[in-house]
C-alpha cells in the first residue's frame, strides 16, 4: 500500500470509531452526498454551483449539502474569517491553506469516497461483487489460491461468494442472505 492509501484508510477508521459514521449512519446519505462533500473538500478551487431561479436571477452556491450542518465542514476550520456582511458564511479559498490543510482535507476527502463506495456496494451488490474481483484480478499476478479475489486464506461458498466479498458486505442492512 502507499502512503496515501494509507492515511486514507486511517481517517476512515477513524471517523468509524471515532465519529461514529457507521455504515447505517452513511446509508442516510443516498443522494451521493458523501461524494459531494470528498470534492468539496479535494477541489484545488472553490467550486460554486449554479441556481437558476428564472428571470435574470442565478446564484453561485457552494455545492457542500445545504442540510449539512455546517459544523461539520472542515473547510471552515481553517479559515477565521466565516461570514460576510450578510452573515452567510464563507468558504474559505483553497489557495490560502497550508500544506497540511491540505493533506487533511485531501485525506479526509479520499475517505468520505472510500465511505460512498461502501454505500454504493451495499446499495447495489450485483455490480460491486464482480467489479470487485475485476479490480483484484488486474492488480493481483496469478496465485493458486481463491479465484475470486486471490486472497491466500479465502473461502468460496457453493454460491460463489468469496470470505473477503462476505467480510466487505457484512454492514449490509441485516441482509440475512450476506454471511460474515
Amino acid at each position: 500500500m502507499t502512503i496515501g492509501t494509507e492515511l486514507i484508510q486511517a481517517e476512515r477508521i477513524r471517523q468509524i470509531e471515532s465519529e461514529g459514521w457507521s455504515a447505517a449512519h452513511d446509508d442516510e446519505y443516498d443522494k451521493s452526498e458523501l461524494a459531494l462533500v470528498a470534492c468539496c473538500y479535494a477541489s484545488p478551487v472553490r467550486l460554486y454551483e449554479i441556481k437558476n431561479f428564472g428571470f435574470n436571477s442565478i446564484l453561485f452556491q457552494d455545492p457542500y449539502p445545504s442540510d449539512w450542518s455546517r459544523n461539520w465542514d472542515k473547510r471552515l476550520s481553517f479559515d477565521t474569517n466565516k461570514k460576510d456582511d450578510t452573515e452567510n458564511i464563507l468558504v474559505p479559498d483553497p489557495e490560502t491553506y497550508s500544506e497540511e490543510q491540505r493533506l487533511d482535507l485531501l485525506v479526509k476527502a479520499g475517505a468520505l469516497i472510500a465511505a460512498e463506495i461502501d454505500l454504493f456496494g451495499r446499495k447495489y451488490e450485483k455490480i460491486i461483487q464482480p467489479y470487485y474481483h475485476k479490480m483484484k484480478s488486474i492488480t493481483r499476478s496469478e496465485s493458486p489460491f481463491c479465484e475470486a479475489c486471490k486472497e491466500e486464506q479465502c473461502c468460496v461458498d457453493p454460491d460463489g461468494t468469496c470470505e473477503m466479498i462476505r467480510i466487505y458486505l457484512k454492514g449490509k442492512n441485516n441482509n440475512p442472505s450476506v454471511r460474515a
